[in-house]
C-alpha cells in the first residue's frame, strides 16, 4: 500500500484489522497490582481480551521492549472473546522468549489438536510451528508446518495462510522462514468462530509461553506483499526488533 505525499502516517488501522492488541498503549489495559484482567482491542471490532482467574492473569508494567510496555506470561493466559477467523488471514505477533520449550503464542481454538481452528507456537529452540485443523483430529484433518530457523529473544513474527498447507507462509523479522510439513492434508478450508487464546491453551497451565507479548494484529485476509511489509516496518520501528 503506497501513501500519497502528505498522507497520514501508516498505522495498522490503515488496512482494517480484525484484532489489534497493543501493550504499549497502557490505556487499553485494565489491571490491579500489575495483574491484567482486560486488554482492549484497538481495531474497533470489540474483540477484547480478558482474564478473570487471579492465577492466570498476565503481568503489566514490569517489562519493556524498546522502552515500551509489554505483557509478561508464565503459566498465564488471556482470552479474546469468540470471533470469526477466516481461512485466509495474516497474523502479526511481537514477542520475546528465551525458552527452548514448546510454547503457545496464540491458539484460535479450544485445543487445535482435537478441534477446528488454528495455532501459532514455538516448538523448540530453533523452530516455530503453525497450522490449521479442519476436523476432530489434527493428524488426519490438519495442515501444520515446522518453521525454521527460530532464534532466541525478541522478534516479530508474521504468519499468513489461505486454508491449505501450500498457502501457509511465515516470516521472522520480515525474513522468510523455511517450512517443513508435519501434517499436509487436503481436506477443505478452515473458518472458525471461537475464542482466541494468548499465551497458552484454553484453561492455562498446558503449553505456557515463558516470555512477553508486545503486540498482536490480525487481518482476515492474506495481505499483499506490500501491505505485509508495511505492517512489519511499522512494528520494527515501534518495538526495535532485529
Amino acid at each position: 500500500m503506497l501513501l500519497a505525499v502528505g498522507a497520514a502516517p501508516f498505522t495498522p488501522l490503515s488496512l482494517s484489522p480484525k484484532l489489534w492488541l497493543d501493550a504499549s498503549d497502557t490505556a487499553t489495559i485494565t489491571s490491579s497490582a500489575n495483574r491484567v484482567s482486560a486488554w482492549a482491542d484497538k481495531s474497533g471490532n470489540g474483540n477484547n481480551a480478558a482474564q478473570g482467574t487471579a492465577g492466570l492473569k498476565p503481568t503489566t508494567n514490569t517489562t519493556t521492549m524498546n522502552g515500551k510496555n509489554v505483557l509478561d506470561f508464565s503459566s498465564n493466559l488471556i482470552v479474546v472473546s469468540s470471533f470469526l477467523l477466516s481461512s485466509a488471514n495474516t497474523v502479526f505477533i511481537v514477542f520475546t522468549s528465551a525458552s527452548a520449550a514448546a510454547q503457545i503464542l496464540i491458539e484460535h481454538s479450544a485445543n487445535w489438536n482435537t478441534n477446528l481452528g488454528q495455532v501459532h507456537n514455538i516448538s523448540s529452540a530453533t523452530a516455530y510451528a503453525s497450522g490449521y485443523n479442519r476436523g476432530a483430529t489434527a493428524a488426519a484433518n490438519g495442515d501444520n508446518a515446522s518453521l525454521t530457523t527460530r532464534t532466541s529473544g525478541a522478534h516479530q513474527l508474521t504468519f499468513q495462510g489461505g486454508g491449505s498447507y501450500a498457502t501457509l507462509l511465515a516470516w521472522q523479522d520480515a525474513a522468510a522462514l523455511t517450512k517443513t510439513p508435519v501434517y499436509n492434508n487436503t481436506c477443505g478450508v478452515s473458518n472458525a468462530t471461537t475464542t482466541f487464546n494468548i499465551g497458552d491453551r484454553a484453561g492455562g497451565g498446558v503449553v505456557p509461553l515463558a516470555g512477553s507479548i508486545a503486540e498482536i494484529i490480525v487481518y482476515n485476509s492474506a495481505l499483499s506483499t506490500t501491505d505485509r511489509q508495511a505492517v512489519e516496518a511499522y512494528q520494527k520501528a515501534k518495538w526495535g526488533t532485529p
